[in-house]
């Protein structure tokens, strides 16, 4: 559900549903609008609002509907998405937060296994940016979230499981409660003023202050608890030392490489002091 203002400061809400299309309340009268009236189809997987547009994301394409009730599908054409079943659909606003600076507000769209953005100024010319992050959900769902956290992410959920994609380092991670989540759920996702993400589900609520600190142990996947070197290979990509070998860090998972003798058993201690790349 999503609440817009009209030039009279008047509320227009619109709901988009999972069979039936949408439902406009304006001036006091509700309206349905499906494919008989434009929309590209009836299956709506989420809503974004920018400038007094709704683009309406549906498994068919988005249709972008304005604010005087009618349908444009041109957006389709213009980008020749990589699939047409879009699964969600969020707004990167420019002027949310100071200090935050983006050339203009950007419209995320997830997608049948891609991701991308394109800036909603008006000399854009429609060039959209395209990555792969690999996302595999466990189980598929109706609903998809996206939000952006406004310090170079962006989380993607659905009922059943939770990512962190960090567009800069171009970088994926399925976030758990091994990470300090409540549920590995989203039923919805929010950012307040400070920049706290808020997520929900059918255990509770998760706050997420920051992602500047995280804690990683065994349990998460290094080879010890130990961490006695760190190094990073490229951005995102980290090597730690431990006291019997190392582990990788990809950006997505960790990977133990323990140290083994001639013998081929394991060495019981060769403390890692320090790491450092060379040229290769």
């Amino acid at each position: 559900q999503l609440i817009e203002q009209e030039r009279e400061n008047k509320p227009i809400v619109v709901i988009g549903t999972t069979k039936a299309g949408l439902f406009r309340w304006q001036g006091g009268k509700w309206t349905r609008l499906t494919t008989e009236n434009g929309l590209l189809s009836n299956s709506v997987k989420g809503i974004a609002v920018w400038k007094e547009k709704c683009y309406v994301a549906t498994e068919n394409g988005i249709s972008v509907l304005k604010n005087d009730g009618t349908m444009d599908n041109r957006l389709n054409r213009l980008l020749d998405f990589p699939s047409r079943k879009i699964k969600g659909i969020c707004v990167e606003y420019n002027d949310k937060y100071p200090g935050f600076h983006l050339k203009d507000s950007r419209l995320w769209i997830y997608g049948l296994q891609w991701l991308g953005y394109l800036y909603l100024d008006e000399s854009n010319n429609n060039e959209m940016v395209l990555f792969q992050p690999g996302i595999s959900f466990s189980k598929e769902g109706e609903a998809y979230n996206l939000l952006p956290d406004y310090r170079g992410g962006l989380y993607i959920g659905n009922l059943y499981d939770v990512y962190y994609f960090n567009y800069k380092t171009r970088t994926l991670e399925s976030l758990h409660m091994i990470n300090g989540l409540i549920s590995e759920a989203a039923y919805s996702m929010f950012i307040d003023f400070e920049k706290n993400v808020w997520i929900s589900c059918g255990r509770g609520l998760s706050k997420i202050s920051s992602r500047m600190f995280s804690n990683f142990q065994m349990i998460h996947g290094l080879l010890e608890d130990e961490v006695t070197a760190v190094l990073e290979i490229d951005p995102g990509k980290f090597v730690l030392g431990h006291n019997r070998g190392l582990t990788f860090w990809d950006g997505n998972k960790f990977l133990e490489m323990p140290f083994f003798g001639e013998d081929g058993a394991e060495l019981p201690f060769t403390r890692v002091l320090d790491l450092k790349a060379d040229s290769k």
